[in-house]
């Protein structure tokens, strides 16, 4: 479940309906629900990705990210659950653009602190809540109108840097998304690129 209020009051509009503040209470009702009733689903996914497709560095996009999945331990911890009660079904979604390298760095640097901030700050003791489950899409805003067909290569070597990074998910976007929703034949295209890396 997507369940994040950060992405919902800072990219999308429901500040305009619903203040950031009770946004997040409902975020942590749902987990709470959700870890009561359908304990093995994911409860939240805490959205990088929409951040750094509106225009925040990769930095910034993990940065806030790991703020929310922070807070949200800790208000549940308020709420008499233990950091293990969440973080073995929490998720984070991540964007890939075209720093190769940089990406590769990112995403292991974010494993690394995720871990320590399990264990050191939480006390974690489930080795799965500190693990540090991702899915990656390919960054959409990097593709280019012009020679579509390069935007194969640019998505392969996106994706390439997740897969490298360590994510357990990927999402490879068409090659034609810069201009239009994506066809049949760049939906299948992106999925064997997927399944070549």
């Amino acid at each position: 479940v997507q369940n994040d209020f950060v992405m919902e009051t800072v990219v999308r509009s429901a500040s305009q309906y619903i203040s950031p503040k009770d946004a997040f209470r409902i975020q942590c009702d749902n987990i709470e629900f959700l870890r009561g009733n359908a304990p093995k689903w994911n409860c939240v996914t805490f959205n990088g990705y929409n951040l750094r497709e509106f225009g925040t560095s990769g930095v910034t996009e993990m940065s806030v990210a790991l703020a929310n999945a922070i807070e949200t331990i800790s208000e549940m911890e308020k709420r008499g659950h233990g950091p293990d009660y969440v973080a073995e079904r929490l998720a984070f979604f991540w964007s890939f653009a075209s720093d190769f390298f940089g990406e590769v760095a990112r995403l292991r640097a974010v494993r690394r602190l995720w871990h320590r901030i399990m264990r050191y700050r939480f006390q974690a003791q489930n080795p799965k809540s500190m693990w540090m489950r991702c899915h990656v899409q390919t960054s959409g805003v990097s593709l280019q109108r012009e020679e579509p067909f390069n935007n194969i290569i640019r998505a392969a070597y996106h994706a390439l840097s997740a897969v490298l990074g360590g994510a357990q998910s990927l999402h490879i976007d068409g090659y034609d998304e810069a201009f239009s929703v994506p066809s049949e034949d760049a939906a299948i295209l992106a999925l064997r690129n997927q399944q070549i890396i």
